[in-house]
């Protein structure tokens, strides 16, 4: 039994239950290729269909093109298969359904057809020589027709919706609107909804203004579901269009039309331009055409004043110190005014995993898909909102909201900006990663949530109860898996099982910081505040969980009404195995022996390592600084206990880079990201850690290769990086990269070190460290592993600031904890 559970978790882990795609294209013929690359085949499903058309007309050699479509070895070579049938007219967009009858379209529920279309489209399904072949017998009993009341009744089958907009054609623009958002919550309401798609069909459309209009509606309500995966094809695939509407163009010498993105409105381009980051177009055009709407029209965004987004793109503040929020334009553009909106979830709570028994405990019958609705915070003339104004919209004072800006232009047109997301903390570690969560929705099965890379509640959509506290312990640095409670257990420490409602548990003072978990069997709870007497669990005290709506914060005692009893446990305490203190910059060209030794007293004896900023070598004179000296003052650094250095920087060719590498080797100090390739990528290793260096600086020493030396660079040892880490990780090591990239003389981290600093947590990085900049950078965890960007200046000529180092330890768990930061 356990063996079949196990199995069926897994199916449902890599099958429905985390995020919803969405397909956005030119005409209906595009919902085949949707279908052919996102679902499974040869299970049935039931096809929503919305359209004012049958699209089951025949087409040649459908037997041929169902054949086609299994008969392939990998994906890529469906897709270019499909593609072809669409440009060479075989697929045309009423004739696409019949070939994928009866599976995976086993029914057809027709949404905007009527009583006479559906028995003449029956007979012809009836008819169609082959189609009997298939083991489901004749096709026409398979299409009924049905109002948007049918969509509440059970389907029985997972669910594929598929929306032609040509079905709101002609409606004036307010009742179009309703009715599209009727059916929009119909379709997101059905229980096993597996794929969308939208068809922009604009030969049936009046004008290009009511085919942007349609188009705007299918892109912001697709963009306001938290977990949709939306797939924009804005170029559509050129084909004959043998259509009968087609066919009045062609008799009237005219050609029938296309949506043109190149002819978009600037609100349509500024809508586009600021949303590039959350529709997917993979056509290699998309980007180039952004980027010139963006250089044209300016590109708006909302950023808070003195602080800048974190590695995973969310911008956090404690509530004693929340920020000013503003408007920004890339063109600097005048404005009149701005409207403030709040994007908040529809509901309270959500299940994403419908099927599996327990949801229907705790969430019901509540939809899987998490849709955000605005609601209006402020209007402002000078594109500032201050706290006071959006601070009431936070649900517990702290917590999480998201928000967008629309702006009126001087010139009377309108701009719109991306969704903003700020989180209010209190308190520190694993308090402050609870508090951030307040606002966000309860979603059953939070931890097979999957979005644009993230995973779990690191998607940004909901939460389930325990993955609540794993996401708090990552935020803190503790990289815990997303588990349910049962498997929770197995990374905590029992304190006392067996207590009643009432019992005094004792425990120590530093627990609730670490993690002091109230286990209720089904669900979880994290102690939020000691109240007196202090160091003793009682009724009185404070939890903190997440339950069927959003999260909370209740005394104990109302948490176990009702229940019988609880155990009590804690997360183990960091159980050091090793440590390495890591330093920035170190240039010895214009310093003396006890700077360095004096400097290295903050290491207290222990191993550091550092970035070894220039080369052995002569000085070159006339330079506002040098970086170059004499082999022997590597003495100083052996002396101080630099048991290593990274070489992978823009000024370690200098001077003679192998005679750096010579002296270094005779002074028993290693190194690592120079030399040939080989050398050049292979870690160093010491005191329980890998630490791999790269240099992202340019110009820079030439790249290492097989046969010449050089340093270890990104992006051209991208893969190298990569297998050292894996190595690293097999061997049982904790991988650090120690990058040298940024921008000089300033804390602002660059869109490039944080897209580094993710892929290399992605690739199993411990921890991340970085060099270059000559000022300290932020520190951040990313699913739950530490990044510093930059570590400034460790030992340079005064008057230069220097930065202190931090130190990395490691525990007997793998997991990898920052300290000494300032």
């Amino acid at each position: 039994m356990k063996a079949l559970l196990a199995g069926w978790l897994a199916c449902l882990a890599v099958g429905f239950g985390r995020e919803l795609p969405v397909f956005i294209e030119d005409n209906h013929a595009s919902a085949f290729a949707a279908i052919a690359r996102t679902v499974d085949l040869d299970e049935p499903h039931l096809l929503v269909m919305v359209d004012a058309h049958s699209d089951a007309s025949a087409v040649d050699g459908s037997n041929r093109l169902r054949e086609g479509l299994r008969r392939v070895s990998t994906e890529a070579e469906r897709r270019l298969r499909v593609d072809g049938w669409r440009r060479d007219g075989t697929l045309q967009a009423y004739n696409w359904i019949e070939p994928l009858m009866p599976a995976p379209v086993a029914k057809v529920w027709w949404l905007g057809g009527r009583d006479g279309e559906l028995a003449e489209v029956k007979r012809q399904l009836d008819e169609r020589p082959g189609a009997d072949t298939r083991g489901g017998g004749k096709l026409g009993g398979r299409y009924e027709l049905i109002t948007e009341g049918d969509l509440a009744r059970p389907a029985g089958l997972p669910v594929i919706a598929t929306i032609d907009l040509d079905a709101f054609a002609g409606m004036e623009p307010q009742a179009c609107e309703r009715r599209f958002d009727a059916i929009w919550s119909a379709v997101l309401g059905m229980k096993d909804l597996r794929l969308v798609t939208f068809a922009i069909s604009r030969p049936w459309l009046k004008d290009d203004a009511e085919a942007e209009r349609l188009l705007m509606l299918a892109l912001t309500r697709s963009l306001a579901v938290a977990n949709a995966r939306v797939h924009f094809q804005p170029f559509g695939i050129e084909g004959p269009d043998r259509s009968e509407r087609a066919k009045e163009f062609y008799g009237n010498r005219e050609v029938p039309p296309r949506f043109d993105p190149s002819a978009s409105t600037v609100a349509m381009r500024r809508f586009l331009v600021g949303n590039r980051g959350r529709i997917e177009v993979e056509d290699p055009r998309w980007a180039a055409l952004l980027d010139h709407w963006s250089t044209e029209d300016g590109e708006w965004r909302i950023v808070a004043e003195n602080l800048q987004p974190e590695t995973d793109g969310i911008t956090r503040a404690a509530v004693e110190a929340l920020p000013v929020l503003r408007v920004q334009s890339s063109a600097g553009s005048a404005f009149r005014r701005v409207e403030w909106s709040a994007l908040v979830p529809e509901l309270a709570c959500y299940n994403v995993l419908p099927d599996l028994p327990a949801g229907k405990m705790f969430a019901s019958a509540a939809p899987p898909y998490v849709r955000e609705l605005a609601r209006s915070v402020a209007v402002t003339e000078d594109g500032a909102l201050p706290p006071r104004l959006w601070q009431s919209f936070l649900p517990a004072g702290w917590g999480r909201i998201k928000l967008v800006a629309r702006v009126e232009l001087a010139d009377g047109t309108m701009a719109a900006t991306p969704p903003f997301e700020v989180r209010a903390t209190t308190g520190l570690g694993f308090h402050a990663g609870l508090s951030e969560q307040f606002g966000l929705p309860y979603v059953f099965g939070a931890g097979f949530l999957r979005q644009q890379g993230e995973t779990g509640p690191e998607t940004g959509v909901g939460n389930d109860c325990a993955n609540f506290l794993v996401y708090a312990w990552r935020r803190a640095g503790d990289p815990l898996p997303w588990c349910n409670p049962a498997q929770l257990r197995r990374y905590l420490e029992v304190i006392r099982t067996g207590c009643k409602p009432g019992d005094a548990v004792p425990f120590a003072a530093d627990m609730v910081g670490r993690g002091l978990v109230v286990h209720l069997g089904s669900h979880v709870a994290a102690v939020w505040e000691d109240r007196p007497p202090l160091g003793v669990l009682t009724g009185e005290d404070l939890v903190a969980h997440h339950l069927g709506g959003f999260p909370e914060v209740v005394r104990l005692d109302k948490l176990l009404e009702k229940r019988t009893g609880f155990d009590l446990l804690v997360r183990p305490e960091f159980h050091e195995t090793g440590r390495l203190g890591v330093a920035g910059d170190v240039n010895l060209a214009a310093v003396e022996r006890g700077v360095v030794l004096e400097a290295a007293k903050v290491f207290g004896g222990k191993p550091w390592i550092a970035n070894l900023e220039g080369a052995v070598g002569q000085p070159k004179g006339a330079r506002k600084y040098e970086f170059t000296w004499p082999p022997e003052r590597l003495d100083w650094l052996r002396e101080a206990g630099c048991v290593a250095v990274s070489v992978a920087n823009n000024h370690a060719a200098d001077g003679d880079a192998a005679a750096t590498r010579g002296a270094l080797r005779e002074r028993g100090i290693g190194f690592t990201g120079g030399g040939r390739l080989e050398e050049a990528a292979r870690p160093w290793q010491g005191s329980g850690f890998a630490v791999i260096a790269v240099n992202f600086i340019v110009p820079g020493p030439p790249e290492a290769t097989v046969e010449t030396d050089g340093s270890h660079t990104l992006p051209a040892h991208a893969s190298e990086v990569r297998d050292a880490i894996a190595v690293a990780r097999a061997a049982g090591l904790a991988p650090v990269v120690f990058a040298h990239w940024g921008r000089e003389f300033t804390a602002e981290v660059s869109a490039e070190q944080t897209e580094w600093a993710r892929r290399f947590v992605d690739w199993g990085a411990s921890a991340v460290v970085g060099s270059h900049p000559h000022v300290a950078q932020r520190a951040d965890f990313y699913r739950g592993r530490p990044i510093v960007y930059s570590l400034g200046d460790f030992i340079w000529k005064t008057p230069r600031n220097t930065a202190p180092p931090v130190w990395l330890v490691v525990d007997a768990r793998g997991g990898v904890k920052l300290s000494g930061l300032r």
